[in-house]
């Protein structure tokens, strides 16, 4: 008499608790993955914003210890004349021996002089490296300035001891006491140094992924050796493409797997660029099968409860209805 009336009740109940658990779910996770996806950029910009700030401090340190070498009196004395100093390169050796990262330091003098520190080889002509890079006008306008050079490097320092791809040199104008230009001076240091500041490790949920790049002011994109490879549909050409006007720092790839994090490089024409990536489908795995788990849990349960629910209404009515019978 009322097995009809048992399963509407069955389909209403079940109908009302499957779209009550399917919106359930989906509000749980898409709440879920936009703090998640929100808190992990503003995490990642703070831990690259740390690195960008540790990174300037160890360029100061440098700057300025090699403003000390270069406004030494027997730097200067050296480059009044064309006489050759032997007091210069013990200047220029205790330059490079107060930090690790120094590979070597060159001094270009107004007066055609040239002094190396004692591990530097084959220094280009200071005529090549005026056509290679425009510094001199940065220099115009500030007292050092800093670039990353990619030609010619083995000639430089033994080929062992200096990444392939380039090396970050600090320029320095050397001026006499009237503030007329006497020369230059060069420290170069080991490129890896700055992506020691980003490289990958166990910090954090994303940074362990991260890959580092340079942009050149020739726009050559240097990477990074530290780097895993490229996600899928991100290109170099992709991180090559700094845009010309940006409200932030960083960009979101266009499928929303990755952040890029654009740092220009302080006092140069170069630019380090941070690819983070925010893959949540990977990392929030454990955390979605747990929640579908829960949900599967939920419904069966439901279905349980309904089962009773709907026998405790008919059962009385059967009962009711037989004894109207008799």
């Amino acid at each position: 008499m009322f097995i009809a009336l048992e399963r509407k009740i069955k389909v209403f109940l079940i109908i009302i608790i499957i779209m009550a658990a399917l919106i359930n779910s989906l509000t749980v996770n898409l709440t879920i993955r936009k703090n998640i996806y929100d808190h992990s950029v503003q995490l990642s910009q703070q831990h690259i914003k740390q690195q960008n700030q540790n990174l300037r401090l160890n360029m100061n340190l440098i700057e300025e210890t090699s403003r000390l070498i270069s406004e030494n009196p027997v730097i200067k004395e050296s480059l009044e004349t064309t006489d050759f100093s032997d007091k210069v390169i013990p200047l220029l050796d205790s330059l490079r021996a107060s930090n690790l990262n120094i590979l070597g330091v060159t001094v270009y003098g107004s007066n055609g002089i040239l002094y190396l520190s004692s591990n530097t080889y084959n220094a280009p002509k200071f005529e090549k490296v005026k056509d290679n890079f425009h510094f001199l006008n940065k220099l115009a306008e500030k007292n050092s300035y800093w670039m990353v050079r990619t030609k010619d490097i083995p000639s430089f320092y033994n080929y062992n001891s200096v990444s392939k791809t380039g090396i970050f040199t600090c320029a320095i104008c050397i001026k006499n006491n009237h503030g007329e230009s006497l020369g230059y001076l060069f420290v170069d240091t080991n490129i890896n140094s700055i992506y020691d500041f980003y490289k990958p490790d166990d910090s954090g949920m994303f940074y362990n992924k991260s890959s580092i790049y340079i942009i050149t002011s020739d726009k050559k994109t240097l990477t990074s050796p530290y780097n895993p490879p490229l996600g899928i549909g991100l290109q170099l050409a992709d991180i090559n493409m700094i845009p010309p006007f940006m409200d932030s720092s960083y960009t979101i790839e266009k499928n929303r797997k990755s952040i890029i994090t654009y740092y220009p490089i302080p006092n140069s024409s170069d630019t380090v660029v941070i690819v983070t990536p925010l893959d949540l489908n990977s990392q929030l795995g454990t955390l979605i099968t747990v929640l579908l788990v829960l949900g599967f849990s939920f419904v069966l349960v439901s279905f349980l409860l309904i089962k009773i629910l709907s026998k405790s209404i008919i059962y009385p009515l059967t009962r009711l209805y037989e004894s109207m019978q008799k």
